[in-house]
């Protein structure tokens, strides 16, 4: 879902590999986790400052809204990825 993010483009064919992207992700048994940072923001080895990653965060959060795609929200400390694991497991059964 992130290439719907990411490409930029508004032609025909920017929205056709969109709707394509969702059909595949679709197609999928999928469970999806929105992992907010909780530390303080480290812009070493990265692309964007802390601004821009903000940015990017509220674009993702978005995209994922307009095209229905259900997630939860999950805190990125060691609780956030014990409940992902306590959560993956619970559907694994």
């Amino acid at each position: 879902m992130l290439s719907c993010v990411y490409d930029s483009r508004e032609d025909e064919i920017g929205k056709k590999f969109r709707e394509y992207v969702k059909m595949v992700f679709d197609s999928f048994n999928n469970m999806n986790f929105f992992v907010e940072r909780v530390g303080e923001y480290i812009e070493k080895g990265r692309i964007h400052n802390e601004k821009e990653s903000e940015m990017v965060k509220d674009k993702i959060e978005r995209m994922l809204d307009d095209y229905g795609v259900k997630y939860e929200k999950i805190r990125g400390d060691k609780d956030g990825w014990d409940e992902i694991v306590r959560m993956v497991k619970r559907r694994l059964g």
